[in-house]
């Protein structure tokens, strides 16, 4: 009995170790099958939310060893901080309502890396209490990252679509009709979103086509090339809302579709173009039209010299053809040689344009003298180009040198007419003063003898002799002065520092306006012509100061500054607009002129109620002859 006891015994526990040997096994191969999922299986308490087992996949997603997960609080402390109280409250409501359960957040591995998983979760109750939580957490980070970038393609691409300056829509060929429309196109169709996708694009198209095409017929054959993989571009007249036509630039092209034909337009409005290339053309030609009838010549170069294009008149001027002038270039119509050239070439760089005088080159190899003007521009095309306008210029320098020779033959007879007064006048005065004074001095003479030797009585007698005696000194004095107007002694005498003081003290008893003179602090030597011009220049001022300036005074420096000799006279007159009268005046011209005689400088600054100045500056060193002062 016994023994049979112990055979049971044993039998049993035989049985017990190959059950538990069964079981050890099992668990080792669902371990090993849960260690082989993509995916961390795991096994936690339903009221802590501790981790009771982790997949070894925990260690590889996560870089947290196994032991570490099932610490406890590791599953809320590790959650991402923005996704820790949603995923906390989520799982809590789902688990005390018994409901199994899938959610997605985010983790932070060992390494800092953010993991996005999407945990599937499942209850285990027995005897209708809740035993256990079971899940698996897939690393779903890659899809969330493809959904990221998905996302922000489709955002990129709808900013796009919508910020297009161009309407784009897209045409599904069967329905007849628009099944997407940017928010450009309903701007363009003075349509609402709804409204334009009800339609298509014969809806919104005249009945014809500018060139008399049927618009049905045309669009026919353009949608069939899109059809066929091509991308046609194509100018069209659509119409918007209000029937308002306006000529657009359209691009089809055929998008990828398993079931659908689907065709995306790119339109763009050029009514502005349009008017844009009438402008140009109409601009294009005016200009060709003032290109070919200028009577300038008109030349059109490249930066390296090339001349591109030359209208007529340039042909004539030049006595070329356009080839031939084209062949040439522009360094084949100067000349080298001219001076002004180079810096003619500066000036347009620095500032874009010039004007000038140049010397260019006739094709019989002749030079003449030319006023060109040039500008440098970019074409439509982006391109720097240079405009030379060339006008010949030889017979206005014929006539400005018969002019300038006509002028100066006027000067030398002026000059000499004014010598040959100077000499009248100094004759005159010497004749006056020599041969009448010293008559009218002997009759004075003789008049005071008649009125010693005779006696008489007669009161008549007398008072005759004496008034007689008066009018001889009367005359003798008309003489003098008449002489000293004339050309005063003075100056031929002593000279011009002299005659200068003599007259301001005869004009200051005369009319009354104080005078000052600095004169010279040594001798300076004059030719005769200077000396008498500038006397006369003065005389002429202290006329005008005492007619036209109502002035208190009147100051006078002649004085050597630098190799010149500069006569200033200045008073404190009313004044004058020196801008108007200098050139209506006869006295003011006068003195211009006497002082371009002697080769001086003559200038006049007056303004209303500020007085005026007059200056006359000789160089010294120019004087052919020379007299003291």
């Amino acid at each position: 009995m016994g023994a049979s006891i112990e055979k049971i015994i044993s039998e049993f526990e035989r049985q017990l170790e190959d059950k538990i040997a069964e079981a050890i096994t099992a668990r080792e191969k669902y371990h090993s099958l849960i260690n082989a999922i993509d995916g961390i299986v795991w096994e936690a308490d339903p009221e802590t939310f501790q981790f009771t087992f982790v997949s070894q996949q925990a260690e590889r997603m996560l870089g947290y060893p196994c032991s570490a997960w099932e610490e406890k609080g590791f599953w809320e402390s590790h959650l991402h901080p923005d996704d820790r109280a949603f995923a906390v409250d989520f799982c809590v409501r789902q688990t005390r309502s018994r409901r199994p359960h899938e959610f997605e957040y985010r983790m932070i591995a060992a390494d800092g890396r953010i993991v996005w998983l999407r945990d599937i979760v499942s209850l285990e109750v027995e005897q209708e209490k809740l035993t256990r939580l079971k899940g698996i957490m897939i690393d779903i980070t890659r899809s969330k990252e493809a959904e990221a970038v998905l996302r922000e393609s489709e955002e990129r691409y709808r900013v796009l679509v919508e910020n297009a300056p161009e309407a784009l829509v897209v045409f599904d060929l069967e329905q007849k009709r628009f099944v997407s429309v940017s928010e450009s196109a309903t701007k363009l169709f003075r349509m609402s979103r709804e409204d334009l996708m009800q339609v298509g694009p014969l809806d919104l198209s005249p009945e014809f086509q500018p060139d008399g095409t049927p618009s049905a017929v045309h669009a026919q054959r353009i949608v069939q090339e899109a059809i066929n993989w091509q991308k046609p571009i194509f100018e069209w007249i659509h119409q918007d809302a209000e029937g308002n036509e306006f000529p657009c630039e359209v691009w089809l092209v055929r998008l990828p579709s398993p079931d659908k034909i689907l065709i995306r337009g790119s339109i763009i409005d050029i009514t502005e173009r349009k008017k844009a290339e009438a402008n140009l053309r109409e601009s294009e030609a005016k200009f060709r039209a003032f290109f070919e009838s200028s009577l300038d010549g008109i030349l059109l170069t490249a930066p390296d010299g090339s001349v591109l294009m030359a209208n007529p008149a340039a042909c004539q001027i030049f006595g070329m053809s356009e080839q031939q002038i084209c062949a040439r270039g522009r360094n084949g119509l100067v000349d080298p040689a001219d001076s002004k050239l180079f810096p003619w070439l500066q000036e347009r760089r620095r500032h874009g344009q010039v004007k000038g005088e140049l010397k260019l080159l006739r094709g019989d190899g002749s030079f003449f003298p030319a006023e060109v003007s040039s500008s440098i521009f970019t074409d439509a095309r982006g391109e720097e180009r240079t405009s030379i306008i060339i006008r010949d210029i030889t017979e206005r320098k014929k006539f400005e040198k018969q002019l300038q020779d006509s002028y100066r033959e006027i000067r030398e007879l002026t000059e000499y007419l004014q010598n040959i007064r100077e000499y009248e006048r100094r004759h005159i005065a010497r004749e006056i003063h020599d041969e009448l004074g010293q008559q009218l001095t002997a009759l004075k003479m003789d008049v005071s003898w008649l009125a010693n030797k005779i006696i008489s009585e007669d009161h008549q007698v007398r008072a005759k002799l004496e008034n007689l005696a008066n009018m001889l000194d009367n005359t003798v004095k008309t003489v003098r002065r008449i002489s000293s107007e004339l050309r005063p002694s003075l100056l031929d005498d002593l000279g011009l520092v002299a005659a200068i003081d003599w007259h301001l003290h005869e004009f200051e008893r005369k009319f009354g306006i104080r005078t000052a003179f600095r004169e010279p602090k040594q001798d300076i030597q004059l030719s005769e012509n200077v000396k008498t011009g500038l006397f006369r220049i003065f005389q002429e001022s202290l006329t005008n100061v005492a007619r036209h300036a109502e002035a208190k005074r009147v100051n006078v420096t002649l004085k050597e500054n630098k190799g010149e000799l500069c006569l200033t006279i200045r008073d404190d007159g009313r004044g004058f607009d020196a801008e108007t009268q200098n050139h209506k005046t006869l006295g003011l011209l006068g003195m211009k002129e006497r002082t371009s005689m002697i080769g001086g400088n003559y200038r006049i600054k007056s303004h209303i109620g500020k007085g005026t100045l007059v200056e006359v500056t000789v160089p010294l060193e120019k004087q052919p002859e020379s007299t003291y002062l």
